[in-house]
């Protein structure tokens, strides 16, 4: 979202579509030519505008929508075709690089934090132990 604010003047109706078809290829040719530019002209302003590539900023806006499905519960090979990384290993490597853990950890995470962990024939409760694990490590990742 940071670079979405960083890009709005030249490239905010552009960031906009790019967000709709993310399981479509979303490479250079295609989003110079819905920003009406050259290859090369769209590259170096978008670039400039952004602060990234536009290969790292369509892979920021793909790993974004998976951590939103993600939270929802579908299944990886599910969101790795709806966000566009067509395999969940790629989605999963992709996923740490980014957030310093793996898909199903986030998963987990966002679980325990809901209160959505269930035992059979009970209410949601929270599992102490795993919640206190992941407090550990959200407060050591926002030190």
């Amino acid at each position: 979202m940071q670079a979405q604010t960083a890009a709005e003047a030249p490239f905010a109706a552009l960031i906009d579509w790019m967000q709709a078809p993310l399981d479509q290829p979303l490479d250079v040719p295609a989003l110079a030519a819905q920003a009406g530019l050259s290859e090369r002209s769209f590259y170096r302003k978008f670039t400039e505008a952004t602060g990234k590539t536009p290969a790292h900023f369509v892979e920021g806006l793909r790993l974004d929508a998976a951590r939103t499905l993600l939270a929802q519960g579908l299944p990886l090979k599910a969101i790795a075709g709806k966000v566009g990384l067509s395999a969940p290993g790629r989605l999963g490597h992709a996923f740490e690089r980014r957030f310093g853990m793996a898909p199903s950890l986030f998963r987990e995470m966002h679980r325990v934090r809901l209160g959505t962990i269930r035992r059979p024939h009970h209410r949601p409760c929270y599992n102490l132990d795993t919640l206190a694990v992941f407090r550990g490590l959200l407060r050591s990742c926002s030190d």
